[in-house]
């Protein structure tokens, strides 16, 4: 688990982002998955239970520190490196806690929100943006293209556009076929 915040915060000097998409800076997140399904699986209802205390703890502290990166990404150019340290443990320990809150269920406006029809559509599409979101920045070359644009929205806007529309062709022309053959074939 330490190996993926150590790795991440000693490669952020390097200024090269596809350092973010190696297997190291990910170490952690495939640690805190196993601890996560091993406490799970291993432990009784009373474990459990703590267990579902702590996530929410460590979801709550989680997303302070990445309120805390928003605020650093769009208030100073500098990079800090106890945020960098903390920032995807802390995506983790979110997530964390969103699988607990999901598994309780949402209640009230929480609810509404997660079960918003645009949020569960991104949710099907996910995967592809997940695949296309570093491509297409990167073959495209929009990052040349944020300088002549009257501001930089327009560049975001326009990638956001063309990185939906990508994936949502994606989920229709390949996942979505691709999904309906399990049904061919027993589990």
């Amino acid at each position: 688990i330490l190996v993926g915040p150590l790795f991440r915060t000693i490669m952020s000097f390097t200024n090269n982002s596809f350092v973010f998409v190696l297997p190291f800076s990910s170490f952690d997140g495939f640690g805190i998955g196993a601890l996560l399904a091993f406490f799970y699986s291993k432990y009784n209802t009373n474990i459990k239970a703590i267990n579902r205390r702590l996530f929410k703890i460590l979801g709550l502290i989680g997303g302070s520190i990445i309120l805390m990166k928003a605020i650093n990404v769009f208030y100073s150019a500098s990079v800090n490196p106890v945020i960098e340290f903390l920032y995807f443990p802390s995506i983790m320990c979110t997530g964390c806690f969103l699988v607990v809150k999901f598994t309780e269920g949402f209640s009230g406006i929480w609810r509404s929100v997660f079960e918003n029809p645009i949020l569960l559509f991104i949710g099907k599409i996910s995967y592809s943006l997940y695949l296309f979101h570093n491509m297409l920045e990167e073959t495209i070359g929009f990052r040349g293209y944020s300088d002549v644009l009257p501001f930089e929205g327009y560049f975001k806007i326009l990638y956001f556009i063309i990185l939906i529309g990508l994936s949502t062709a994606s989920w229709y022309l390949f996942e979505k076929p691709i999904l309906a053959l399990k049904r061919k074939f027993e589990y």
